[in-house]
């Protein structure tokens, strides 16, 4: 199967389909590449390579902040049920539910309706 792919993705055709224009290796070689002191190989290089740096670091905090964003729903939505509120304070509501971003609204987010009969 991932033969298949990397044979897919290394087609010249398919190179040429996703960027619009012929691919070569030079062009992929130098535009990727640092010289054996650390250097880049030109001004293009470097600019790519810290292009990519970047988007990993951004990748990777975006996993952090949706993991925390996570533990934090779940935690104020356990507090907020065990203090036996009817509905969520409007000022945590888009802390639960963010698409609810509207924290002004007249009504309280009816999303998280616990039930008082028991």
């Amino acid at each position: 199967m991932w033969a298949a792919f990397v044979d897919y993705r290394l087609d010249p055709k398919t190179k040429e389909l996703a960027s619009g224009k012929p691919v070569s290796r030079g062009a992929v070689f130098v535009a990727t590449r640092k010289r054996k002191d650390g250097s880049y190989v030109n001004d293009n290089a470097k600019i790519v390579s810290l292009r990519d740096v970047r988007l990993q670091k951004i990748v990777r905090l975006k996993l952090q902040l949706e993991a925390n964003k996570s533990q934090t729903k779940s935690f104020m939505t356990f507090v907020l049920q065990n203090l036996g509120l009817e509905s969520v304070p409007p000022e945590f509501a888009d802390l639960i539910n963010p698409q609810a971003s509207d924290a002004n609204s007249a009504e309280p987010s009816s999303t998280w309706h616990q039930s008082s009969q028991a």
